[in-house]
C-alpha cells in the first residue's frame, strides 16, 4: 500500500497542489484477502496498510504496471484532481515494503 515518505498516515483526500512531486514508500500487506465482518476490523486491507503508515486516498480509480513503473489514479470529486504515482521497480512488477518512488498530482481532464 502506498504512503508518503516522512509523512505517515497522511490524508491525501484534500489540500494537494497540482504538479507537486512527493516521495513515496510502499508497504506490504500481510493478509491481502482477510476474512472479517466489520469494516473497522484491524485485519482489513486498509487498516493493515494504514497502521504501517500508508496514506489515505479518495476514489482510487485504477492501477497498472508498465515498463518498470506502477501507476495509479486517485480523484477527489470536489476538485477533480488526479494523483498519479510512478515507481521504478527493482524487481519485475513487485512493490515491496521500503520501495520508493515519486507521486505527482495532475489535473483531471
Amino acid at each position: 500500500m502506498l504512503g508518503l515518505r516522512h509523512m505517515p498516515q497522511h490524508d491525501m483526500r484534500k489540500g494537494q497542489t497540482v504538479g507537486d512531486a512527493l516521495a513515496v514508500v510502499w508497504f506490504d500487506i500481510a493478509e491481502p484477502d482477510p476474512e472479517y465482518e466489520v469494516l473497522d476490523d484491524p485485519r482489513s486491507v486498509f487498516n493493515q496498510g494504514f497502521g504501517q503508515g500508508a496514506a489515505k486516498f479518495n476514489r482510487l480509480e485504477g492501477c497498472w504496471y508498465d515498463d518498470g513503473s506502477v501507476f495509479f489514479v486517485s480523484t477527489a470529486a470536489a476538485t477533480r484532481r488526479t494523483a498519479t504515482s510512478t515507481r521504478t521497480a527493482t524487481g519485475r512488477g513487485s512493490a515491496r515494503s521500503g520501495s520508493t518512488g515519486r507521486a505527482r498530482a495532475t489535473r483531471a481532464a
